[in-house]
């Protein structure tokens, strides 16, 4: 194995699911990894500069007009009732299917260092730092 240069890519999985057997729910939205820490970074700028810095909760305002409340963001989803796991996973001219997609990261001989599992309709992007820190940790 070689860990020099490690490719990632994603391949979606049909999921046992008809698309005419779903629901409508209201679920947290994910936020980024990365958010928290761009928070603390900007913050630190701020402060090097003399300003007041941005309350994380507050949305990035630094005046009292936005949601101070620690309760994470909600959006409304569609999800299969019978197989609640996937997601639904639309490209192009496609139709519209439940899906789970796999992130797989392989070295440049073709070994596989890991996979990750996720619904169809999260994007790459969000997978990766998960996929990623399994692959550094072992």
């Amino acid at each position: 194995m070689d860990t020099e240069a490690i490719f990632v890519d994603g391949t979606h999985i049909k999921a046992s699911a008809n698309l005419k057997k779903q629901a409508r729910k209201a679920v947290h939205k994910e936020a980024k990894r990365y958010a928290h820490e761009l928070f603390d970074e900007i913050n630190k700028d701020r402060e090097t500069h003399g300003k007041k810095p941005f309350d994380e909760n507050n949305n990035g305002k630094d005046s009292g007009s936005g949601d101070n409340s620690d309760e994470p963001e909600m959006v409304e989803k569609t999800v299969s009732t019978t197989n609640p796991e996937c997601g639904v996973f639309h490209k192009g001219e496609h139709k519209k299917i439940f899906a789970y997609e796999a992130h797989t990261a392989c070295d440049k001989y073709d070994f596989i260092l890991g996979v990750y599992v996720t619904p169809g309709n999260i994007h790459d992007s969000v997978a990766f730092d998960s996929l990623y820190d399994d692959i550094c940790q072992h």
